[in-house]
């Protein structure tokens, strides 16, 4: 199922929604984040705690599906990307059969 993302909080170590290095603040922290998740995604939130140089980024998301209009857009725009591909593909044929000589003109 194509799911889209929803990012709650990302931020550096230093910005305010920073957690607490306090278990009982973190968890806490993490209760008052998971409660502003809707019941039905909090299955699937996640938390990132990635370095970024001398400083750790936090990243906390969850997903929901994908609305059926985004995902008939996406499908156009792939096709629509595929044909443009084929186009310049051919258009190279032609130019390389023009180069060597093959042209059926």
């Amino acid at each position: 199922m194509n799911m889209k993302e929803i990012v709650i909080l990302e931020c550096d170590e230093y910005c305010e929604g920073f957690p607490s290095s306090n278990l009982i603040e973190f968890i806490e922290w993490a209760n008052k984040i998971l409660a502003s998740i809707p019941s039905e995604y909090r299955d699937s939130t996640y938390i990132m705690f990635e370095p970024d140089g001398p400083s750790i980024q936090l990243r906390v998301a969850y997903e929901i599906p994908r609305p059926k209009s985004e995902i008939s857009q996406q499908n156009q725009a792939e096709v629509e990307s595929a044909i443009q591909a084929a186009i310049r593909a051919t258009n190279r044929v032609e130019k390389l059969k023009k180069a060597y000589g093959l042209s059926e003109d």
